[in-house]
């Protein structure tokens, strides 16, 4: 018999024994298994040292390790916009214009400017979005500031450019004293302001300072760059003055025609403006404003048809002149959704009108403000035909130290047409001046009528219900209603003595002053005949008592 190595078959292909081709089989088996646990273990090792190195930066982050064994100071970064927010509400500008030349919105501006330059240095993260604010609303001053705003523009690439261009939403131009070239600021504002996006630009102003007209050629062909690039979005506006520019002198991408010009460019732009203030420059009556008699009249029933989607207005109290009330009336006849009207008083010897005609042309007004930059103050005109349905508030702000006996007459009108309901929605008045903590008199002494007046005012307006405050929202009140010492007729005083006569505090007339003589004189004031005479009775001093006791 044949042994059973002998009866093993070889592999036809390779001439190995079956035997052999199975031990193989296995070991490549074994091979294969070790291969993938390997595999698996790193596949876990990875895992783990993943997990450890994530731990790890978050330690560096919080603050709990550094690498160099040293600790660490944490800094936290909040999400950008958590940061926007922040920063919108740090450099809040409340939509105003610095070419208003207000005082108290320019140190606001300066505030707020001086911000908006200061976010974008801190780090990288609040300089991408700092960059935002930086560039939101420009106020050039200096030739200098376009010149160099426009040469850092060019550096750029188009997408950078696009960026920065972008965030411009609104921009101001104060041609100052200092600027002795204004055609040249002009022109270098011109190209500035075709850079920007179409449609993009909201808010623009010019103040061209103490020009006197001189300068109005070079705003108008501002304007009308403006008005061609806002696309009629436009919706702050402060014009202190305009011309006629002729064909010629018009931007070179508006339409072609022969009888174009600025007054029909500005009617067929369909502008939306909000707010549109025509205060000359520096608060002063220029030579070429829009109410000047000198003036064309296109230019006024122009503005009178984009005023209709105004609802705050600043005019100068120069304005309502004999000469130019006619031109008012019919430019206030397109004002039918105005619900806010400032009048500034800046000239000496500028009166205040009649406001009856004005009200008479805005049936919506609802906030009514008089501001006095002077200290020689006109007096404001209530006539007894003045009415309004809709006025809710006024609001008369005197910068210039004032006292409140000049005020008197005129708070006497008022309050006159508030007995009679010519305002039956009338629910504030504010006094905005030099009243600490709502005080009328707190160096004046007033007279016994002005001192009664006051009184009755501020009793009656609290009676129907309207609020009588200064600028901070505290009622005024009268000093010697709060301060003043109270007398007492006897020990024991009930209510009504303490509100009586006697106990206020004020500049008597000339028939009361008489009136406590004669009494005086009847022997009303007791005399001191009954009194006891002083007893002085002799202490030792502390020490001397101290040594005798020693």
């Amino acid at each position: 018999m044949e042994s059973e190595s002998d009866q093993e078959e070889a592999c036809a292909t390779c001439g190995l024994e079956n035997g052999r081709i199975e031990w193989l089989e296995r070991q490549i088996r074994e091979l294969v298994e070790k291969l993938e646990h390997s595999q698996l273990q790193n596949a876990l090792l990875t895992s783990e040292c993943d997990r450890m190195g994530r731990e790890l930066r978050e330690a560096v982050f919080r603050g709990r390790f550094r690498r160099d064994g040293r600790t660490r100071v944490t800094c936290h970064s909040l999400p950008i916009e958590v940061l926007r927010h922040i920063f919108a509400l740090a450099t809040q500008f409340d939509d105003s214009l610095v070419s208003r030349r207000d005082g108290t919105v320019e140190r606001e501006w300066e505030l707020s400017s001086t911000t908006r330059r200061a976010i974008p240095l801190v780090c990288q993260k609040w300089n991408v979005v700092g960059s935002e604010f930086l560039f939101e609303h420009i106020v050039l001053r200096r030739i200098s500031q376009p010149l160099a705003l426009l040469w850092t523009l060019n550096a750029l690439n188009s997408v950078d450019q696009g960026r920065i261009l972008g965030y411009i939403r609104g921009l101001e131009i104060s041609m100052c004293e200092e600027v002795d070239d204004a055609t040249i600021f002009g022109e270098v504002a011109v190209l500035l302001i075709r850079k920007l996006p179409y449609g993009q630009l909201r808010r623009f102003g010019v103040d061209c300072g103490k020009c006197d007209g001189v300068r109005a050629s070079s705003i108008t062909s501002i304007l009308a760059s403006v008005i061609k690039r806002s696309g009629g979005r436009l919706e702050t506006l402060h014009l202190p003055c305009a011309v006629r520019l002729e064909q010629e002198e018009l931007p070179q991408d508006m339409p072609e025609s022969e009888e174009q010009n600025l007054w029909q460019f500005i009617a067929s732009a369909n502008l939306q403006l909000r707010t549109l203030s025509l205060m000359g420059g520096y608060w002063n009556h220029c030579n070429s404003s829009i109410f000047n008699i000198q003036s064309e009249t296109g230019f006024l029933t122009t503005l009178g048809q984009c005023i209709q989607s105004v609802d705050t207005l600043f005019l100068c109290c120069s304005y309502f002149s004999t000469q130019n009330e006619a031109k008012l009336l019919e430019f206030l006849n397109g004002g039918v959704n105005i619900k806010t009207v400032h009048f500034i008083s800046r000239i000496p010897g500028e009166d205040v009108p009649n406001l009856q005609l004005m009200l008479e042309k805005l049936p919506r007004l609802c906030h009514l403000f008089i501001t006095h930059h002077i200290q020689d103050i006109a007096t404001i005109s209530w006539p007894a035909e003045s009415s309004h349905p809709s006025l809710e508030e006024i609001t008369i702000s005197y910068k210039a130290r004032c006292s409140v006996d000049k005020i008197s007459s005129s708070m006497n009108e008022l309050t006159d047409r508030v007995k009679s309901s010519n305002f039956p929605n009338l629910r504030r008045i504010t006094i905005c001046g030099r009243f600490p903590k709502g005080c009328l008199d707190p160096d004046y002494i007033l007279s016994s009528a002005e001192y009664h007046s006051w009184a009755s005012t501020i009793d009656h307006f609290a009676e129907v219900g309207i609020e009588l405050v200064n600028q901070d929202g505290i009622p005024l009140y009268l000093w010697c209603q709060r301060h003043a010492v109270k007398w007492r007729a006897g020990s024991v005083s009930s209510p009504r003595d303490t509100e009586s006569e006697e106990d206020q505090w004020h500049e008597v007339s000339d028939e009361e002053r008489a009136a406590m003589s004669s009494s005086s004189e009847s022997g009303v004031i007791s005399d001191d005949s009954d009194d006891e005479p002083y007893k002085y009775v002799h202490r030792r001093d502390l020490s001397e008592s101290e040594e005798e006791t020693e």
